[in-house]
């Protein structure tokens, strides 16, 4: 995972990934001044040098600029306060930072900043990417409408799991699809299409296949057992991939793959995880105290907290694997 340390207020934080840098500079929680160090820099550079970051304010700098043109011919450019301070900071590039693959185990459970992360999505990116949203979602709901449906007619146990998995692997192409739409927002804050939705239900659909069968698995159960503990089941399915859609449709890996990671993910935070996804499934579900109206904001809400997550965790570069696919 590539390791950021941000350097402000003669204080030093971090590391982050580049996801969560991205998202603390519109949260106003690191400067547009501060300066950044990650392994093989020298020395500490403004944060805006970074490549791909984005500014809050970077529209209006370059307008303001532009109207300042000039005058910038008339008077000599002001001396960078961030610049400055790198000699004073160089004292913290002897850092050293380990190489190589994932290192889940360096991560903090940060739930209010996690639960921020979803709010900010929705004040401020849903908008930009509506139309995709609204296709997915209505498209979510009546799938599960006629999977309820469905079950209501068949009386074989076998057809009930034929449609049970259906069910999910089509839920699971729509989810990966919405979480890919996040993914990219959190990532570049701009718009999305209905062509990205499309991009996004192509990504993973072969490996959903394997997390379908597993989240069959508590039907299963349930025929055979007939009792509640396919409800625990299906919670210890979901607490522990809870990593895995994300990592598949992201990082385009194997399905085993995939399962291995978000396992070690969250056994690594054990009881802080376990709080934070009971936590995060209960504010999904209380829009259904608004007579269900209430979860067409929970939900994707919800979701959205579950890739911002996913993004504190793994970065682009977290995975040194053999059948890892790079893809932008």
């Amino acid at each position: 995972m590539l390791k950021i340390y941000v350097a402000q207020n003669n204080r030093k934080e971090g590391p982050y990934s580049l996801e969560v840098i991205q998202q603390k500079l519109y949260n106003g929680e690191i400067s547009e001044n501060a300066l950044v160090w990650w392994k093989g820099n020298k020395n500490w550079i403004p944060i805006r040098n970074i490549p791909g970051i984005v500014l809050p304010n970077q529209s209006a700098d370059s307008t303001q600029q532009s109207e300042k043109g000039n005058e910038s011919q008339n008077h000599p450019p002001r001396e960078d306060s961030s610049e400055k301070d790198t000699n004073n900071l160089n004292q913290y590039s002897d850092y050293q930072e380990e190489d190589g693959g994932i290192t889940v185990e360096d991560f903090q459970v940060e739930i209010s900043s996690w639960f921020h992360a979803g709010f900010f999505w929705y004040d401020r990116l849903l908008r930009q990417g509506i139309f995709a949203y609204l296709t997915c979602f209505i498209l979510f709901f009546c799938i599960q409408y006629l999977n309820l449906y469905l079950l209501t007619l068949s009386s074989k146990a076998a057809h009930v799991l034929i449609i049970q998995f259906l069910a999910n692997y089509s839920s699971l192409l729509l989810i990966g699809a919405f979480s890919w739409l996040i993914i990219k927002q959190f990532r570049s804050h701009k718009s999305v299409s209905i062509f990205d939705f499309i991009h996004g239900l192509s990504r993973a659909w072969t490996q959903l296949i394997g997390l379908s069968l597993l989240q069959t698995f508590p039907a299963i159960v349930f025929l055979m057992l007939k009792n509640n503990i396919s409800i625990v089941f299906s919670f210890l399915i979901y607490f522990y991939s809870f990593y895995s859609i994300n990592l598949l449709v992201d990082k385009r890996i194997t399905f085993i793959n995939a399962i291995l990671l978000s396992v070690q993910a969250v056994f690594s935070k054990g009881l802080s995880m376990l709080f934070f996804c009971i936590l995060l499934l209960l504010f999904a579900l209380s829009g259904i105290l608004l007579f269900g109206i209430g979860l067409v904001i929970t939900i994707p809400i919800a979701l959205a907290i579950n890739v911002f997550a996913y993004l504190w965790v793994f970065s682009r570069n977290s995975i040194k694997l053999t059948n890892f696919s790079s893809d932008s």
